[in-house]
Formats: structure tokens, sequence, C-alpha cells
């Protein structure tokens, strides 16, 4: 074809209470193997929230909330297309509640998630057992209750800090977008 088609698509920017970003490898073009905040094109007639609450879902299993609109960007797309990226801020919501774990001084049941799992730059999260009150244990396995698994066209997913995320190969632009917007983690 010969006009430029303008492809809308929605992003969203997650953090968790540490403030480690939410950030996925994409497994196919364009940027297959690059890491970028989750995201994809907007089904015909679908809201860019609602893109960008499904896409989430379909590509890191974390279910969210918008927040706010952290701003717009336009990447290229096949065949001289271009992608119109409308990117959120959202937050994780919290687990349904029979996934919560017993909040007790005794050692987790089996089968209970415990708030003290490895995270996923694989460090620990304190607070669990008796230590900490039952309302922090809480916020703080609703707020990281959500691991991210790969799914859809990401190969992976994880939270990552600036120091972790700078390692990482990002596709072009994101890490720009995300300083100019003040949304780098922590």
């Amino acid at each position: 074809h010969t006009a430029q088609v303008d492809i809308p698509a929605a992003g969203g920017i997650v953090f968790d209470s540490q403030r480690r970003l939410l950030l996925i490898r994409r497994g196919r073009a364009p940027g297959a193997g690059l890491w970028s905040v989750p995201g994809g094109k907007c089904e015909p007639g679908e809201m860019p929230e609602a893109a960008c609450i499904r896409e989430l879902l379909e590509e890191t299993g974390v279910v969210v909330r918008i927040v706010r609109r952290a701003g717009q960007v336009i990447r290229p797309a096949p065949g001289g297309d271009r992608f119109v990226i409308d990117d959120f801020v959202c937050a994780p919501l919290p687990r349904v509640a029979d996934q919560q774990p017993a909040v007790t001084s005794e050692a987790p049941r089996s089968g209970t998630p415990a708030p003290d799992r490895p995270a996923a730059g694989g460090s620990v999260r304190g607070g669990g057992g008796s230590s900490g009150t039952q309302a922090e244990i809480r916020r703080r396995w609703q707020e990281d209750g959500q691991r991210p698994v790969a799914g859809d066209d990401a190969d992976d997913a994880g939270w990552f800090t600036a120091a972790e995320m700078s390692q990482l190969r990002l596709v072009p632009g994101l890490a720009e977008t995300l300083a100019g917007w003040n949304l780098l983690p922590d």
C-alpha cells in the first residue's frame, strides 16, 4: 500500500511496591529478543485503556487498573506503517481473597504462597512470618503477589530495578521515554 497507516496500540507502565518496573522480553518482531513494557495493538473498536489491561494480562498474567495516562509514542511498524502507542501508568490489583496467605505467626500452610518469596530479580522480600504487622504483610502480598508469567508474544517477564534494567537490551527509545516521563524504576 502507498498510504502510511497509524496502528493504535497501548502499553502499561507498572511498578511494584519496591518501585521495580514490569518488563517483558519480546518474542516476535518488531523488537524480538528486546525488553519493553507490556503492550500491543488495540483490537478493532477497543479503547487504548482496555487494550492496555488486556495486553498486560495476556503477556504477563498481571491484573492491573489504569492510574493515569503517561503519554504517547510513535514507533515504526512493518510495511512502512507506524504504531501510535498510548502508554498508561497502571497499578497491580490485589490478589483475590482466597489466594492471600493466612496472616499468622505460623509458617504458611503448604500450597499457600509465603509473603517472603523470591522476587523476579532474585532478592527475597522481608516481612513474612511474625515480623511486620498483619496489615503490612497483607499490603505487601496484595501489591507484589502477582508474579509475572510470560505469555502471548512475550518470551520472559519480570520486575526490574533501574540497575537491572540498565543491563538489558531494551527496545529503542524506551529508557529515554520513561526518563522523560519521570517513570524509571528505582
